[in-house]
C-alpha cells in the first residue's frame, strides 16, 4: 500500500479544485491504510500574484477539509516540486521509523549482553569468572 496520496489539481481551474474531494475518496477506496494526503496545485506559473493568492486561500480551505497538506507547484518551472517530494519522503520515513519503534517488542541486544539492563562491571566479571578482564 502507498504511504501517501497526492491529489493534483489545476490551479487555473476552480472546477478541478472542487473535484479533489471526489478524487481523494476514489484513491482511499484502494488505499485504506491511512496514507499521508497531499493536495497539489499545479500550473502556478500561469497565474498572476493576485490570482495565485486567491486560489491558495481556496486550496488551503480544501486541504484543511481533506486533512491534507497543500503544495502549490509548477511542473513547467519546477518551482516547489523538489521541496514537495522531499517533504513527502521525510514524512513517509518519519512515519516508518515511528512504526518500527512502536512495533519493537524485545530489547536491543549485542551478542548475549542485554543493553536494556544495566549490569555493573563487577557483575559481568563474576558472571564470566574473569577477574583480570577489562570489561
Amino acid at each position: 500500500m502507498s504511504k501517501f496520496v497526492a491529489v493534483v489539481f489545476d490551479l487555473t481551474s476552480v472546477h478541478s479544485l472542487v473535484s479533489c474531494g471526489k478524487w481523494l475518496k476514489e484513491a482511499l477506496k484502494v488505499n485504506p491504510q491511512s496514507p499521508l494526503i497531499f493536495l497539489v496545485g499545479n500550473k502556478m506559473d500561469l497565474l498572476s500574484q493576485a490570482s495565485l493568492a486567491e486560489m491558495d486561500r481556496m486550496a488551503s480551505r480544501t486541504a484543511a477539509r481533506l486533512e491534507a497538506e497543500y503544495w502549490p507547484v509548477s511542473a513547467l518551472t519546477g518551482e516547489n516540486v523538489t521541496e514537495m517530494f522531499r517533504r513527502m519522503a521525510a514524512l513517509a520515513f518519519s512515519r516508518l521509523l515511528c512504526s518500527e519503534m512502536n512495533n519493537r517488542q524485545q530489547p536491543i541486544s549485542i551478542g548475549t549482553i542485554d543493553i536494556s539492563r544495566k549490569q555493573s562491571t563487577k557483575d559481568l566479571r563474576k558472571k564470566n569468572n574473569c577477574t583480570n578482564c577489562n570489561i
